[in-house]
């Protein structure tokens, strides 16, 4: 039954960080859907891979999260496509640097109970601690 609960709250995690991005994704791009779904499945196999690296991976799996690269930090046009852009938020950080820490800082309690969801025990095997 724990196991259960596990993946519950693994499946959940990944929801929450991915709801954003998705709801932006059916409004006007995908790009950071794509972003979070990759920095998500990179912080799961350094996760479960080199468990030293979780946390270094959590912290830079979370800023692109919390600061969505469209329109914070990349931008479209038909003229130049794609390309980096320092948007409104970016340029006007001390107005939204709370804003962006506290959705850092929640991004990354969500990477912690992913990590909680996936861990492994020390004889090697999944399950609790």
């Amino acid at each position: 039954m724990r196991h259960l609960g596990r993946i519950a709250v693994g499946v959940l995690a990944v929801l929450a960080l991915l709801l954003p991005s998705g709801l932006q994704a059916m409004v006007w791009t995908p790009i950071n859907l794509w972003v979070a779904l990759t920095a998500i499945l990179v912080f799961v196999v350094l996760a479960v891979l080199v468990p030293g690296l979780k946390w270094p991976s959590a912290a830079v799996a979370s800023l692109p999260i919390a600061v969505a690269p469209y329109p914070n930090w990349i931008w479209a046009s038909n003229g130049r496509g794609w390309h980096l852009h320092i948007g409104y938020k970016l340029q006007h950080l001390q107005d939204y640097a709370i804003e962006f820490l506290v959705l850092y800082l929640i991004v990354l309690m969500l990477f912690l109970s992913l990590f909680w969801a996936v861990r492994k025990r020390p004889d090697g095997t999944k399950g609790e601690s």
